[in-house]
């Protein structure tokens, strides 16, 4: 489950990112054993990753961490329903996954929540779904509060170089940067796997999973990473800017030295997220292919706010 504003999570709406606060199964108290980080685009596009804090165990800086660190993932399309007598504070929230770490059904999972907004700028999500301690007692009440987090541009380079989704520039005039949303998917004709990558701003999240392999655990073949962006190195960027692209782990790892640091990854396979850190270049258009392997991914949504 996951949850945004009850002002911003509709489709059309801003991208956004939010960071949960907290969990609760009561009559328990609320404590927060993840780090949740979740991005959603204009059109309702989202990653919702959960890591397992450290413990003592952990070596202090690690970002390549074991399976075992992964709580949960998953990935596909968020709608939000106001409820027309609240004011706007509060709506049924409706996730619908395409991947998802812990199944290898993802479209049988029935995601819903009840969103409230509360006072100090923070979203209630309440529902019920399957704690992953107490697995037999099925679906049980459960609530989380999450903290929508300010997005912001990554690099001040002209604005006018930039074009939107329909090829128009972004901002003919202006040389403010603009905050940059982009959604990358691998959708493979055999769905032998399924993949997202989603930026928003500062933020760059990526997951693979592949659906077909007989006799693996679900999750064993997931791949998730989570990237950030640092104030104080260069900006990055990767990718060529006609049609069809060939990447390479090398090229992932040139961006990596530069403004984009890697907060996290678990897992073995390839993900385009060195891609999305080149927008700002102007050589990233909506349609573009990445090919790595024997998957290709393609850019289905860029925007600017």
């Amino acid at each position: 489950m996951i949850s945004h504003s009850t002002q911003s999570s509709h489709c059309g709406s801003m991208p956004h990112i939010s960071k949960r606060e907290w969990i609760k199964w009561p009559p328990e108290p609320e404590s927060e054993p993840t780090n949740t980080l979740v991005l959603t685009s204009n059109t309702g596009k989202f990653i919702d990753i959960r890591v397992l804090k450290r413990d003592a165990r952990d070596e202090a800086g690690e970002d390549v961490l074991p399976l075992s660190r992964l709580d949960w993932a998953f990935a596909g399309t968020a709608t939000t329903k106001l409820d027309p007598n609240a004011g706007g504070k509060r709506a049924t929230g409706t996730w619908n996954h395409c991947i998802d770490s812990r199944t290898d059904s993802p479209e049988d999972v029935e995601d819903t929540g009840e969103i409230l907004s509360m006072p100090d700028g923070t979203s209630l999500e309440a529902g019920k779904m399957v704690n992953p301690d107490r697995p037999a007692d099925g679906e049980v009440s459960y609530e989380e509060l999450w903290k929508d987090v300010l997005a912001s541009p990554v690099a001040e380079l002209p604005c006018a170089r930039l074009e939107d989704a329909n090829g128009a520039s972004a901002s003919e005039a202006s040389q403010v940067p603009l905050r940059i949303c982009i959604v990358i998917e691998l959708k493979d004709e055999h769905d032998r796997a399924r993949g997202m990558v989603v930026r928003v701003g500062q933020f760059l999240q990526g997951i693979f999973k592949l659906t077909s392999q007989s006799g693996r655990e679900p999750g064993v073949s997931t791949t998730v990473e989570r990237w950030a962006w640092s104030e104080r190195l260069a900006s990055a960027t990767e990718g060529g800017g006609d049609g069809r692209v060939d990447s390479s782990k090398a090229s992932a790892a040139r961006a990596s030295k530069d403004g984009w640091q890697r907060q996290l990854r678990i897992g073995d396979y390839w993900l385009p997220c060195g891609f999305a850190m080149g927008v700002e270049e102007g050589k990233v258009r909506v349609g573009q292919e990445i090919v790595y392997g024997e998957f290709e991914w393609k850019v289905v949504e860029l925007s600017y706010f």
